[in-house]
Order: C-alpha cells, then sequence, then structure tokens
C-alpha cells in the first residue's frame, strides 16, 4: 500500500498565509474603520499608508490562494473544537487533514506579520527622495 503523500513545508507555510492574512486583513480593515472618525493631525498619512499595506497583503494572499489552487489544495473553516483556537479542514491529493492555530499563536503571527509588511513599506518610503 502506498503511503499518503504529507503537505510539503512549502504548502504548510502557504496554508499559514492563507489562513493568517484574511485574519490581519480583518484587523486591519477594523482599524482603519476607527481612523476615518480620528481627529489626528497624520489621519491622511495614516488612512494612505494603511491602503498600501492592504494592497500589499492582498497581493500576497491572491498568490498565495494561486499557489494552493495550483496544487488541488482546499482549505475551509471548521467549527473549533475550543474557543482558543482556530480550525480548518485541508484536502489534498484525495486525502483531509485537519489545521488548528490557538488564537495566542494567531495572534503574535498576526503582529509578526503586520510588523514585516510595515518595515517593507518604510523602506519603500525611505527611498523617496523630494527633488
Amino acid at each position: 500500500m502506498d503511503k499518503p503523500q504529507l503537505l510539503t513545508q512549502d504548502e504548510l507555510l502557504v496554508i499559514r498565509k492563507c489562513v493568517l492574512l484574511p485574519l490581519l486583513i480583518h484587523v486591519i480593515d477594523t482599524n482603519m474603520d476607527d481612523l476615518k472618525y480620528s481627529e489626528s493631525t497624520f489621519k491622511d498619512l495614516y488612512m494612505v499608508s494603511t491602503e498600501v499595506v492592504l494592497d500589499f497583503i492582498n497581493r500576497d494572499y491572491l498568490d498565495a490562494r494561486q499557489q494552493l489552487s495550483k496544487a488541488k489544495i482546499k482549505i475551509v473553516e471548521a467549527t473549533p473544537v475550543a474557543k482558543y483556537e482556530v480550525n480548518y479542514t485541508i484536502f489534498y491529493r484525495g486525502y483531509q487533514e485537519e489545521f488548528r492555530m490557538m488564537k495566542s499563536v494567531v495572534k503574535a503571527q498576526l503582529s509578526i506579520a503586520l510588523g514585516n509588511y510595515i518595515k517593507e513599506i518604510g523602506e519603500l518610503i525611505k527611498q523617496i527622495k523630494r527633488v
């Protein structure tokens, strides 16, 4: 009997992106709603910066979804077994597997991902020179 081909490390990383990025988009959308009503002097700068970050995240999410589609991997959100975790079912190569992450890990990963996007945008902004 053939041994089932497990998900590769790269596939797991793409699955993780497809789980985390929509959650990050939701967090940023919520913060943008709050920002719209802000009276901050830098409100417009924050809004534009946030929109650029969202564009980067959406691009990465679309790319990750396309990678999964090519690999014929499907992710379906499942009902969490416990309130402190997120739960997904992964369908691949005729197999099914559960993908779970503790909410505390999700929160930490979202914070790291957002920090990386902000760093990337910051580096691009620093390259702009006013003539």
